[in-house]
């Protein structure tokens, strides 16, 4: 898992959802030299969409450069290298990153949508402990790629569903508040794990 990587995708600008969640799960299987090399059902699966709004949208990534297929796959088991062209060209969100949680979040969570793609963001901007701090909302919405109405709907799906639990909840753009992520892997229901290959 490359940190760059995945700090351009959080970094992207102008992409749709679906793009923005099939940019997140190749940056989550993506090397050192920002390739990927993931089966289409696993990274259909960390994108939380079924398999043609996978390919449809990874498709619309590579129409706009920012993903090549460097390497057609065929046959079974043998699958595409993908080479994450936003990853080479940047931006960059600057800060730390935690690729581990991300991975995580993206591997086991149930969330769908603009939610899944705040719980990304979250995982990736969390410290160690699974804690969001020090970051405002605008700053976390952005890195989500959210418009702020859509920040809100997702936030509240999010804490209804018990993945994460905000402390000190102050609200408003320039405000700061403290997220805390509950492991995904410990919430009810969830399954060992999403397709892991690659």
């Amino acid at each position: 898992m490359s940190y760059r990587t995945i700090a351009a995708a959080l970094a992207l600008d102008s992409v749709t959802a679906g793009e923005r969640l099939v940019a997140f799960s190749l940056a989550s299987f993506a090397d050192s030299e920002h390739q990927a090399f993931p089966g289409d059902p696993a990274a259909a699966a960390r994108a939380g969409l079924s398999r043609s709004r996978y390919l449809a949208a990874r498709k619309q990534l590579v129409g706009r450069g920012l993903v090549a297929v460097a390497d057609v796959g065929g046959g079974r088991g043998r699958w595409s290298t993908l080479t994450l062209e936003f990853a080479s060209s940047g931006p960059w969100l600057e800060g730390r990153i935690n690729p581990g949680l991300f991975q995580a979040v993206l591997s086991y969570s149930r969330a769908r949508g603009p939610a899944r793609l705040l719980l990304a963001g979250l995982g990736a901007l969390a410290n160690e402990d699974r804690e969001v701090v020090g970051l405002t909302t605008e700053e976390i919405r952005v890195a989500a790629g959210l418009a702020d109405s859509t920040y809100r709907r997702a936030r509240a799906a999010l804490l209804s569903a018990g993945e994460v639990v905000v402390d000190g909840c102050s609200g408003g753009r320039g405000n700061t508040n403290q997220w805390r992520l509950i492991d995904p892997r410990a919430l009810p229901g969830v399954p060992s794990a999403l397709p892991q290959e690659s």
